[in-house]
């Protein structure tokens, strides 16, 4: 009896022996839960695009929505301005205009005084281009209210229009320019400027005369240089940009008042 308890024991110790190590389940189960854990590594990692991408369209967005809304306050702002300006002095009308953060007459000052004259000495070219100033009268030639402008005043309008290469382009009326071999020199006028080639008159004592009216702008500015020179801004019929030069005082150009 005492040897068949040990052969069983025996029996049973061996069988324990036996026994293999416990394994991972396998099979279909397995694999599935694998997959599984694919599934939420790939979820968790869309999720991180997500909310980066969420983050990158709001800020994105939100630079959009301050542009957009600089463009409508712009927009109704310009809808709010009376459409023109009445010089006291003499009733006549000017069309004005908004641009960024200034206000310009949106045609070339006409107003009688001393020391301006119409091109070529004849009335209807004032009626069409306005009249030509030297620079100490065009100082004070704008009415009340209005000045004119400095050279850094142009420069403001011509930066927020695009540039010197490009915005007289944009700041030339549609009609009224030369056209350059074959090719038209009007503008686009896309902000309402509306600027003619009015000419000049010459000011050295050799070349006192008129030219350039169809062809060229010109546009005194406030601010002087030295020994008898003063800032103008002109535009082609042949060039999309503005040009800033100095010419002597005494030459007759353009004036265009700003708002102060």
């Amino acid at each position: 009896m005492l040897a068949r308890v040990n052969s069983l024991a025996n029996k049973e110790t061996e069988t324990t022996r036996t026994l293999p190590p416990p394994q991972p389940p396998s099979g279909t189960h397995w694999g599935g839960l694998r997959n599984l854990t694919k599934i939420a590594i790939i979820a968790v990692s869309l999720g991180v695009v997500l909310v980066f991408g969420l983050f990158r369209g709001w800020f994105s967005g939100s630079n959009k929505v301050e542009t957009d809304a600089s463009i409508v306050t712009n927009v109704a702002e310009q809808s709010s301005m009376p459409e023109t300006f009445t010089d006291s002095r003499d009733g006549k009308k000017y069309k004005i205009v908004k641009i960024g953060t200034q206000t310009w007459m949106a045609e070339n000052l006409n107003y009688n005084s001393s020391g301006s004259k119409c091109y070529n000495n004849n009335s209807s070219n004032c009626d069409k281009y306005g009249g030509l100033y030297n620079w100490e009268t065009a100082k004070k030639a704008c009415p009340s209210g209005w000045h004119l402008p400095s050279n850094k005043e142009w420069q403001t309008l011509v930066d927020f229009t695009g540039g010197d290469k490009i915005t007289g382009k944009k700041l030339k009326a549609k009609n009224g320019w030369n056209d350059y071999k074959g090719k038209s020199g009007n503008g686009t006028d896309e902000f309402g400027f509306s600027a003619l080639p009015g000419g000049r008159r010459g000011g050295d004592p050799d070349s006192i005369r008129f030219n350039r009216a169809g062809s060229h702008g010109y546009w005194w500015s406030a601010t002087d240089s030295y020994a008898g020179l003063a800032y103008r801004r002109g535009m082609i019929y042949s060039f999309s940009g503005v040009d800033r030069s100095v010419r002597g005082k005494s030459f007759l150009f353009s004036v265009r008042c700003a708002k102060d």
